[in-house]
């Protein structure tokens, strides 16, 4: 099928790595896709810029999760000030980009400030390390712009830069090669690396929120190993020892894996409850959890989730994919929607047949036959035993008159699946 369950025990790996001693200057560019438009972090251990630039005529928006709720809401508004085209002066609390909205302060010692140079404009967003989450040492922020030839908005990707740290830690540098270690995916040297995380711990060196992320990260590998009960131990104690809810709405999210893989889909189901509970901005969580509403047949629960997921990180492939495909598969609505989901997840992973699928599932819905033969069609060359994607072009090939390119594909999807005919007949597609 063109949805498949992002939950992968690789993701049990998100956002581990340890804090290291601050650089004098650390520069960092992200890129809007869609307008090109470019955001720059200079982050030098104390305060992080944020510098946005270009024609004069863009006019953005720099959204920041400042106090780490996952919640991007405070931000920095360069044109919508109460609707009069000025700019904010400093941090600006207010309704969603284009609404009203009024420049006031957001109890920080941040900056702003914005110049022009000929038809060129840069701003500038000053943020104290002191206002802003140091919870799990990361930012996430957001570019919008307006376009004001064009008349139009349109919402940047979420981006999340992580902070240079703003004091010693007392285990790095000298221990750094065994936390590197520790940190592994080399399968092969899971032992070293379980010795490593050992060494480290028993140094009692760690701060609380480091000895969260080591104890987190033992708990992966020895999961990984299949010593579930070892691993749910560490995470035990890297939820009694970690300082911030991120930190341990990110351990509740890897226990509910261990639950996944154990075979106890009723605890990974409260788990991923909990994780979400105390952390909404864990989006692992959140993607886990439509996962699950959707195997359920919870499917509005299940878009919900993937719809707060957006929130977070609105350019991830996968969750563009599973928000397209339960639309169009399992509701039949917003089919506008499902396509502009789809067209994303297949313009940035043009490789992944999933992606074709569930485009291919969408044009079934609208009628757009040869559309839906064509996207089935890739979809196959890129994974050919796809029981969905062969059955999904036998039933376009039949609308198109393809009599014998539609049978066959037919017995070929009845021959790899045995559910793949029933799936199909209960969203009322047959061929």
């Amino acid at each position: 099928m063109g949805w498949k369950s992002a939950v992968a025990f690789a993701i049990l790996w998100t956002a581990i790595a340890l804090p290291t001693q601050a650089a004098e200057t650390t520069t960092f560019i992200s890129r809007h896709l869609a307008s090109g438009l470019e955001v720059m972090v200079v982050d030098d251990g104390k305060t992080v810029e944020f510098r946005t630039g270009g024609p004069a005529h863009m006019l953005t928006t720099l959204l920041v999760d400042v106090n780490g709720d996952g919640k991007i809401t405070p931000y920095v508004d360069t044109y919508y000030a109460a609707g009069n085209g000025r700019g904010c002066t400093s941090y600006q609390l207010g309704g969603p980009l284009g609404a009203t909205s009024f420049c006031g302060t957001l109890k920080t010692g941040g900056t702003f400030t914005e110049e022009t140079a000929g038809s060129v404009r840069i701003t500038h967003w000053k943020i104290p390390y002191a206002e802003l989450t140091q919870n799990g040492r990361t930012v996430s922020y957001t570019l919008d712009f307006w376009d004001n030839n064009a008349k139009r908005r349109d919402k940047g990707s979420v981006s999340v830069y992580r902070l240079a740290s703003p004091f010693k830690s007392a285990i790095n540098p000298q221990y750094e090669a065994q936390i590197s270690l520790c940190q592994t995916r080399d399968k092969q040297r899971r032992a070293e690396a379980l010795a490593a995380c050992a060494a480290v711990i028993g140094t009692g060196l760690a701060s609380p929120a480091e000895l969260a992320i080591l104890l987190r990260v033992r708990g992966v590998l020895k999961a990984e190993g299949k010593d579930y009960a070892g691993a749910l131990a560490d995470f035990e104690k890297s939820l009694a020892a970690a300082p911030t809810s991120d930190q341990r709405g990110t351990t509740q999210y890897s226990r509910s894996v261990v639950y996944r893989l154990m075979g106890r889909p009723a605890d990974q189901a409260a788990e991923l409850d909990r994780a979400l509970t105390t952390y909404p901005g864990v989006f692992a969580a959140r993607l886990a959890r439509g996962d699950l509403r959707n195997e359920r047949g919870l499917h509005k629960e299940a878009l919900a989730d993937y719809e707060e997921a957006r929130r977070v990180l609105s350019n991830h492939l996968q969750l563009r994919n599973a928000l397209c495909w339960t639309r169009a598969a399992h509701l039949n609505i917003e089919l506008d929607k499902a396509r502009g989901d789809c067209d994303y997840a297949v313009r940035w992973g043009p490789n992944e047949g999933a992606y074709r699928d569930s485009r291919g599932m969408v044009a079934l819905r609208e009628g757009a036959w040869q559309a839906a033969f064509e996207d089935y069609t890739a979809a196959i060359g890129l994974n050919p035993d796809s029981a969905s994607s062969l059955f999904g072009r036998a039933i376009a090939a039949a609308r198109l008159g393809m009599t014998d390119r539609g049978a066959a594909d037919l017995a070929r999807a009845r021959a790899l699946s045995k559910t793949v005919e029933a799936d199909y007949a209960k969203r009322g597609l047959k061929p």
